[in-house]
């Protein structure tokens, strides 16, 4: 294994080490293969949603899970299905926890995201339909937008306390 890593920012320091990577849990369902292969020139809507769920492990390492689903359909059937949940454990050392959530949010993912991104592609190309391979994810911009997301939902909320 590598020696952890070091990002410095402005004032803080945050060390981290990627020490595993793995599947934690796969489906894939084609339950309309027969018709696939009947009729392959049908225009199949897709749907591809992902979610980023870290889960502290204890004092310095930390599960980030990417849960990927990807839904083929042709009017209301689904013609494809394919959910992931694939996972790294890090170990990371900081004071700062809006380093550390940040890192939890961005920079793991980003490290994992090549690696499920291979696995759902070897595993569409064996179904019979292929799935386009989720295109690479700006994860760093998916943060920002929830953190104004979360802010916007905080001023919101105490308005309305501020009200009663």
């Amino acid at each position: 294994m590598s020696d952890p890593t070091s990002i410095n920012s402005v004032n803080n320091t945050i060390t981290y080490k990627l020490i595993a990577q793995y599947l934690k849990d796969l489906s894939y369902e084609n339950p309309h293969a027969l018709a696939i292969v009947e009729n392959s020139k049908r225009n199949y809507q897709g749907n591809f949603t992902f979610n980023i769920v870290p889960q502290q492990v204890n004092v310095n390492h930390y599960e980030v899970s990417l849960k990927i689903k990807s839904v083929l359909e042709f009017e209301t059937k689904v013609f494809c299905l394919l959910e992931m949940d694939y996972a790294g454990l890090f170990y990371i050392a900081t004071d700062d926890n809006d380093i550390k959530n940040a890192f939890l949010m961005v920079q793991a993912p980003h490290l994992i995201f090549p690696f499920a991104r291979h696995i759902f592609s070897t595993i569409s190309k064996e179904g019979l339909l292929h799935l386009p391979p989720p295109e690479p994810i700006d994860f760093l911009k998916v943060y920002e937008q929830q953190k104004a997301t979360n802010r916007l939902k905080e001023e919101t909320s105490s308005k309305e306390a501020s009200i009663h």
